[in-house]
This record gives structure tokens, sequence and C-alpha cells, in this order.
């Protein structure tokens, strides 16, 4: 089984942290805790709604910024991938399974494969990081 087929189960609660009610943001946070094994990944789960969406923006952008989130250049299995999904604002989070592909979850869809390169998705990418413990 591959690693990521047990969270194709996951449900979409908005903040929500733990498997199976997580948001994007809270699927890339258990993969990183439940499957890579890393203990210290931030929560951002409080002062947000996902219908605020510069708050959201904030809190992606800010936290990218700091530790323990590393930009990289060239994206592998777990590192964090930041898409806009209005405008021009950092609101969603997915999680790269292998180069090209990401995991994610939104309040429309439960979680799944999706190609970032492809004509959807490519200009909304906006960068990819690293928790520090992978680098």
């Amino acid at each position: 089984m591959k690693w990521h087929e047990p969270l194709l189960t996951a449900v979409f609660r908005e903040g929500g942290r733990t498997l199976p009610h997580v948001d994007c943001y809270g699927l890339h946070r258990a993969i990183l805790m439940t499957v890579a094994g890393i203990e210290d990944v931030p929560e951002w789960g409080e002062g947000y709604s996902v219908a605020d969406a510069r708050r959201v923006g904030a809190l992606f952008e800010e936290g990218a910024a700091r530790r323990p989130w590393i930009a990289v250049t060239e994206e592998r299995e777990f590192d964090a991938i930041l898409l806009r999904r209005r405008g021009r604002l950092p609101l969603h989070v997915g999680t790269v399974v292998r180069p090209g592909i990401m995991l994610h979850i939104t309040s429309q869809h439960s979680p799944r494969l999706e190609d970032y390169r492809s004509p959807e998705w490519r200009s909304r990418v906006l960068g990819f990081f690293r928790h520090e413990a992978l680098a």
C-alpha cells in the first residue's frame, strides 16, 4: 500500500488538525506527523476562517517565511506546495507525493491526487516548502 492511500478517507473540516477531520493544512500536517514521523509541525489552527481569505493568506505567508519551513526550488516527497485559490492570495496547501503530483483536500472534495503541473494548477503554484526536519 502506498503511504497516501489511507489518507484518501479523510473528511474536510475547516480548521481540522486531527485525522479524519482536516482542512488542507491539517492534511499536510497529519502527513508530516503520521507518515514522515515529524513531531514539531505548527498547528496554524486558530484565528481564521476559510471565508476570511486575507487572514488565511496572511497565515500561509507568515508561516512559510519562518521556521520550520524552508523554501525550496526542487520539490520532493512530503514538501508543502503553496497555491493560490482566489486571485493572488495563498489560500491552499497540498503535499507533494512525487514531483508533479500532490495530495490535497478542499471543502468541495475529499483528498485526491492531482497533477500540479496541469493547466488547472500550474499558474496557481506559489512555491514549495520543506520542513526543516526533512532538509
